[in-house]
């Protein structure tokens, strides 16, 4: 049995179709029994907050289009203002297409996840240890970054599995691949570390059965 750590980034490179490899794990997660995905809770909402983020993000978009669109109706007579106005009138419904892509896109991935995977809830130990030694720190001090929260949660749950073969999985590198990261880790029984989906699929294939 081989657990396979992943972060919020995971899911959002689902959503938002950014990793072609992610997809590939989920299947293979799918056929073999001997994968297991475990993911903490507090990752999902994390990615809630940043679909919420992006989706908003779009709609401001969308709000300078149609001011755009305003301005444009005044010109009576130029062509090429004609021709961006259309270009324009396209954009709103491709760029709402868009919005509602995403939150599709999220969804599945949301539930293809919490399908195959484990999602396991916040720990107490990793709620203190959070506030008490961070791992990934701010600038600002007693400022706990969600980064370093959610791999003290990580730290916690493998802690419970001691004698499985543990990865993590994060496109966070500059985080989660710094030697403090990558030394807690280690000492929780995660020994290995991927930044890409596609990585890890190279590694696991090469297991023996």
């Amino acid at each position: 049995m081989v657990i396979l750590y992943l972060e919020t980034n995971f899911l959002m490179s689902l959503a938002l179709n950014q990793d072609p490899d992610a997809s590939a794990l989920l299947e293979k997660a799918a056929q073999d029994r001997l994968l297991r995905l475990a993911i903490p809770q507090v990752c999902i909402m994390e990615a809630f907050a940043t679909i919420k983020k992006r989706v908003e993000e779009r709609a401001t978009f969308q709000r300078c289009i149609k001011t755009e669109i305003n301005q444009l109706k005044r010109s009576k007579t130029s062509p090429v203002a004609r021709q961006l106005l259309d270009e324009l009138n396209q954009s709103l419904i491709t760029n709402d297409e868009y919005i509602n892509r995403i939150l599709d896109d999220f969804q599945q991935a949301t539930d293809r996840l919490a399908s195959l995977g484990e999602m396991f809830p916040v720990g107490r130990d990793s709620l203190k240890k959070s506030f008490a030694d961070p791992l990934i720190k701010s600038k600002r001090e007693r400022l706990v970054l969600p980064d370093n929260f959610i791999l003290c949660n990580i730290i916690e749950n493998a802690s419970v599995h001691p004698s499985e073969v543990k990865a993590f999985l994060s496109g966070n590198h500059k985080d989660f691949g710094a030697q403090v990261v990558q030394k807690a880790l280690k000492a929780a029984g995660i020994e290995k570390y991927f930044a890409e989906a596609k990585n890890f699929l190279g590694w696991y294939g090469s297991l023996p059965n």
